[in-house]
């Protein structure tokens, strides 16, 4: 019996479960955070743009698809091998796992880096962070989502006994809300741009943190 790894336990994913975009696109909470990365692609406009996690490559595929721009340059890596190889619209793809190494890129150097639904997924989330603030450029923009553990429907199966879906994920090995994920980040010297503690009035604030099932956080690189 072979042992699982961080690796092959997302390798299986990729080969049983996502094996084409079929799949990606029928799938609903994914569908909402393609749109969601989608309309912050439109409102940053990049030049070269990073996709940690980028899977099989759907989120380049529906950009290159919507935006023709040929100067447009999309890089992206994984962790999964087999999610790698079916990657056709990125202009530059490797194979890495952000928990053991840097992210082979320059310093300074994107617009745009995407980290959709992947901190709850790796160890070492400062280094992640760390390296999203270097390889982007002064004043470029990083887009980070998870899952919300603080999301009412998986309070209520907590409140029962019971243990919600994101834990009972094999591929999870953290858990995320809007105030944990926030203090990460600002503890990186981040201006956070978009988050639900921007909201002015309490009860929004309030409501944003039950009832949404994502938390997303916009990110800015100060200036030097």
């Amino acid at each position: 019996m072979s042992i699982k790894t961080s690796k092959t336990v997302h390798e299986d994913d990729w080969r049983n479960i996502k094996k084409d975009y079929t799949f990606l696109k029928k799938n609903k909470d994914i569908s909402e955070r393609m749109a969601l990365l989608i309309n912050f692609f439109k409102r940053v406009k990049p030049r070269k743009m990073l996709d940690i996690g980028c899977g099989s490559g759907y989120l380049g595929y529906l950009i290159k698809r919507m935006d023709m721009d040929r100067d447009l340059i999309i890089k992206g890596f994984d962790i999964s091998e087999y999610a790698i190889s079916q990657i056709t619209s990125y202009d530059k793809t490797y194979l890495l796992d952000i928990d053991k190494k840097d992210i082979p890129e320059e310093s300074d150097y994107f617009d745009m880096v995407v980290c959709g639904e992947v901190l709850e997924h790796i160890y070492d989330v400062d280094h992640c962070l760390d390296e999203i603030k270097r390889v982007l450029k002064p004043g470029g923009k990083a887009i980070i989502t998870t899952p919300n553990f603080s999301y009412w429907k998986y309070r209520i199966v907590c409140l029962f006994g019971g243990i919600p879906s994101i834990t009972k994920d094999p591929r999870h090995i953290r858990n995320f809300n809007h105030n944990f994920l926030f203090s990460k980040c600002s503890g990186k010297d981040f201006d956070v741009t978009y988050s639900v503690r921007e909201k002015k009035d309490p009860l929004t604030k309030i409501l944003g943190i039950i009832f949404s099932k994502m938390v997303v956080l916009t990110l800015t690189k100060r200036e030097k």
